[in-house]
Order: C-alpha cells, then sequence, then structure tokens
C-alpha cells in the first residue's frame, strides 16, 4: 500500500507537468501564428495583385481581339461586296455582248437580201456591231474562258466569227465563287477565328478573376483570425493556408494551360 501511495503521488506531478508542456507549446504556437499573420495577410496582397493584374492583361488581350475581329468581318464584308460588284459588271458587260452580237449578226443576215446598195450600208453596221461585239467579250472578266472571241474554234458559246451563240447564258454563281477563290485578300480573313480566340482569351481572364477573389477571402479569414481566441486563430488559420494552397495550383493551371478557341 505504502509503494502504491508513493507512486499514485509520483505521478501526480508528472501529470501536471505534461500538461503545462502542452499548454506551454500551444501558447507559443499561437504566439507564432499570431506573429505570422501580418506577414501572411501583406503576401497574399501581393499574390492578388498579380492575379488581378494578370487578369486585367487577359482582358485587355480579349478586348484587342474582339476589336480585331470586328475589323475582320467589316473588311470581309467589303470585299463580298466588292466581289459581287464585279460579278455584276461583267453581267452588264455579258448583256451588251449578247446585245450587239445579236445585232451584228441580223444585219449581216439582213445584208445578204439586201440591195447592193443597201447591202453597203448594213454590212458596215454589222461590222460596227461586231468590233463593238468582239471587244465586249473581251471585256467579260471572270468567265472570259467562255465568251473570249479571240480564238472562237469549238467554242459552243460562240459563233463562227465570235459573236455571242444564243442558249449558253453567264453562269453568275460560278462566277462568284471563282472571284472569291481569286480574292486572297479574302482568304486571309477569318473573323470568327478571332471571334473565337477572343472569347476564350476572356475566359481565362475571368477565371484569374475567380482566383484572385479566393485570396482576397484568404486575406478577410487572416484578418478575422489575427482578431480571435487562439484556438479559432489556428482554425481559421490552418484553413487559409489551404485555400491559399488551392488558388496558387489554380493559378500555375490557368497561366500554362494553352488557350483553345
Amino acid at each position: 500500500m505504502g509503494n502504491d501511495q508513493s507512486i499514485a503521488e509520483g505521478d501526480a506531478p508528472g501529470g501536471e507537468g505534461a500538461e503545462q508542456l502542452t499548454a506551454r507549446e500551444r501558447k507559443a504556437l499561437h504566439e507564432i501564428v499570431h506573429t505570422w499573420i501580418p506577414l501572411g495577410i501583406v503576401l497574399i496582397s501581393v499574390l492578388a495583385a498579380v492575379t488581378g493584374w494578370r487578369a486585367s492583361l487577359s482582358e485587355q488581350k480579349a478586348d484587342h481581339g474582339e476589336e480585331q475581329s470586328r475589323q475582320a468581318l467589316v473588311l470581309q464584308q467589303q470585299l463580298i461586296v466588292q466581289d459581287n460588284q464585279a460579278i455584276d459588271s461583267d453581267l452588264q458587260t455579258f448583256g451588251k455582248f449578247a446585245q450587239q452580237s445579236s445585232q451584228a449578226n441580223a444585219l449581216n443576215r439582213e445584208a445578204q437580201k439586201s440591195p447592193p446598195t443597201l447591202r453597203v450600208y448594213l454590212q458596215a453596221q454589222s461590222e460596227s456591231n461586231l468590233a463593238t461585239s468582239r471587244f465586249l467579250g473581251r471585256q467579260i472578266a471572270w468567265q472570259n474562258y467562255t465568251y473570249d472571241p479571240t480564238n472562237p474554234t469549238g467554242n459552243p458559246a460562240l459563233g463562227a466569227n465570235g459573236t455571242y451563240a444564243p442558249g449558253h447564258p453567264y453562269l453568275a454563281n460560278a462566277a462568284l465563287a471563282r472571284a472569291e477563290n481569286a480574292d486572297t485578300e479574302l482568304h486571309g480573313l477569318s473573323p470568327d477565328e478571332l471571334l473565337k480566340q477572343a472569347e476564350a482569351v476572356h475566359s481565362r481572364a475571368v477565371e484569374f478573376e475567380g482566383v484572385a477573389a479566393l485570396l482576397v477571402s484568404v486575406m478577410f479569414l487572416l484578418t478575422v483570425a489575427a482578431l480571435s481566441p487562439a484556438l479559432t486563430k489556428l482554425w481559421l488559420t490552418g484553413g487559409a493556408s489551404v485555400v491559399v494552397l488551392g488558388a496558387v495550383v489554380l493559378f500555375c493551371l490557368i497561366q500554362f494551360t494553352p488557350i483553345h478557341a
């Protein structure tokens, strides 16, 4: 009994010492955390500022991309209008070509049936219309291979004298497709792709803003932790550390992931 009592009495001071040691450790940890909280707030504020700056750069790049897309779209529409106007001009020339061809052939036929005195006049008129017709045929830009009177042999769209042969209309759709294919400046424009790229960059700016919002929430947690009791301080600081780690990981993923439109 005596020995048991001495052991019990010996354990008591040891138990109190362990409790005192734990309390001292908690106090030391609390002081360390309390000391580092202001520095943490400063560091997090810097990270938030960097993230906000990165979001601002992405937003500026997205705005620039959208402006480029609008300019490319306007230029594209202007070039398409120019190509359509070229086809309209071709159609008007073709109409005159067909009219002069018809008149030249009609006058020539009429001259063959007319008296000699009138025949000379009608043939002169026919030759005039024929020359005009052949000139107009060479002016047709986007189907000149069809109506070029330079070599009418074997060309079903032309008569033997290089005039228009009825039944071979001007193919406006084919001519427009040819004009657009030949328009190298038009092929170099891609407003839709530029717009998709700008939208992708804008989405990245929003993602950076989300990370900045997380860092601002961390600063709020640390501020509250600085004013809280010891145990609450530790919990809030631990939670803020987890959020900071997640925000840094997200920032790296957003920064180094290629942008896909």
